[in-house]
Parts: C-alpha cells; sequence; structure tokens
C-alpha cells in the first residue's frame, strides 16, 4: 500500500513536471517569435526610405522655390524702391544747395556778366571777423560765411555773408556793426543807402585804396572788401544779388 502510493505520487511529479517543461517551451518559443515578429514589423513601417527621399527632395523644391521668391521679391523691391532713393537723393541735392550762402551760389556765368571776368566763388575760412577789424563772433543766430572772388592769380573782392531767419534780425546786425565801427580808432561811417535795403562804407585811413561797403539785401547782410576801381562792378552784383 505504501509502495504504490509512493509510485503514484512519483509518477504525478513526472507527469506534471514533463507538461510544464512543455507548456514552458511553447510559450517562450512563441512568445519570443511574436516580440521579434513586432519588432521586425515596427522596423518595416519605421523604415521607408524612397518616402523620406520624397519628402527631401519635396522639402529641397520648397527651399528652393522660396529662395527664388525671396530673390524674386528683392529685385522687386530694389526696382520698386530705386525711383524713391533717387527722388530722396534729389531732396537731399537740393537741400545742400538751399543752404549753400547766396555768394556761395554764384555761378563763373554770372560773375562774368556783373563784370568779373574768368572768376569763380571760393569759400575761404570765416574768422569771426569783418573787414579784418570789427568783431561779430557773438553773433550766434547767423548762418555766415566768407568768399574770394577771384580768377586764381587776382582776388577783386573779398565778401562775407551773414544770413538770418528773418529780416529784423539782418537789420539789427546791420545797425550793431554801424555802432562798432563808429567806436573804433581810425575809422568813419559814410552814409550811403544806395545799394540794397540800406548801405553804409566804412572809411580807413590806413586803407585808402580799398572800399569797405555794408549791405543789406532782405534776411542777409553782406560786407564787401575790395579796391576801388572794381565799385562799378560790385554794384552790378549788389543788383544781382537784389532781384
Amino acid at each position: 500500500m505504501q509502495k504504490s502510493t509512493i509510485f503514484i505520487i512519483m509518477l504525478a511529479v513526472l507527469t506534471v513536471g514533463v507538461l510544464g517543461k512543455v507548456f514552458a517551451y511553447d510559450y517562450l518559443t512563441q512568445g519570443w517569435a511574436n516580440i521579434f515578429a513586432a519588432e521586425e514589423q515596427t522596423q518595416t513601417q519605421d523604415y521607408k526610405p524612397y518616402i523620406k527621399s520624397q519628402k527631401l527632395a519635396q522639402t529641397s523644391q520648397d527651399a528652393d522655390t522660396v529662395t527664388q521668391g525671396t530673390t524674386q521679391d528683392q529685385t522687386q523691391t530694389t526696382q520698386t524702391e530705386t525711383p524713391a532713393q533717387d527722388a530722396k537723393l534729389t531732396e537731399i541735392q537740393k537741400l545742400l544747395e538751399d543752404i549753400k550762402l547766396n555768394t556761395e551760389k554764384l555761378t563763373p556765368e554770372q560773375l562774368t556778366s556783373v563784370g568779373f571776368k574768368s572768376a569763380k566763388i571760393t569759400p575761404v575760412t570765416f574768422e569771426g571777423r569783418v573787414f579784418q577789424i570789427v568783431d561779430v563772433s557773438d553773433i550766434l543766430n547767423a548762418h555766415s560765411g566768407e568768399f574770394n572772388i577771384t580768377d586764381g592769380k587776382n582776388i577783386f573782392a573779398v565778401v562775407a555773408e551773414m544770413q538770418f531767419q528773418t529780416q529784423l534780425e539782418a537789420q539789427d546786425v546791420f545797425n550793431l556793426v554801424k555802432t562798432r565801427i563808429k567806436g573804433m580808432p581810425g575809422v568813419s561811417i559814410n552814409e550811403d543807402n544806395k545799394s540794397g535795403d540800406g548801405s553804409y562804407f566804412m572809411n580807413d585811413s590806413k586803407r585808402i585804396g580799398s572800399a569797405f561797403l555794408v549791405v543789406r539785401i532782405k534776411n542777409t547782410v553782406y560786407f564787401y572788401t575790395y579796391p576801388k576801381t572794381n565799385n562799378a562792378f560790385i554794384k552790378n552784383l549788389i543788383i544781382l544779388l537784389n532781384q
């Protein structure tokens, strides 16, 4: 009885062990096979070189299209802006011309017409003095400059010009310079009032061969230094500036 029981127990254990091995073998074999199949399927689905190449090619074409479009837009913009740039440049040139003093705008043809042959206007440094002796450096509200009328060898006249915003300011400086001249030794005032909107001469006992003429025309005061022999040419020039 005991031997039979032992035999049955051993047979049951053996049977369970064999069945367990068979079940484990089938599960593991089919399970790993399924995993490998799933991975292979995943890799196959993800790896589509032909489609990626198409996307890359399409992306490249899109980039080229964008680049061409940008280039065309830039070209069109440049073509569109060119007239505007030209207009702006013309405006700047006009502005630079407008801020020039009247004497600086005189052309060689105009100088010839008043009597100065082969002459031109040459800017020189304005030292803040007129007629070399009258200090006007404290007059800060003026657009000032000094010029030689010359043919390159001879200086026919020296012109200092002070331009103001209003005629009233110009008249004040016109009178101020007269007052300063009257207070200086060796010089005197010769009232003229025959040129422009008002004029007078400064007489200098040390420079009797030269004329020193102050003229106001509208909002500008001119100071002419020249040999007295050129008096007719200067009068013609004043008439020209007063037109």
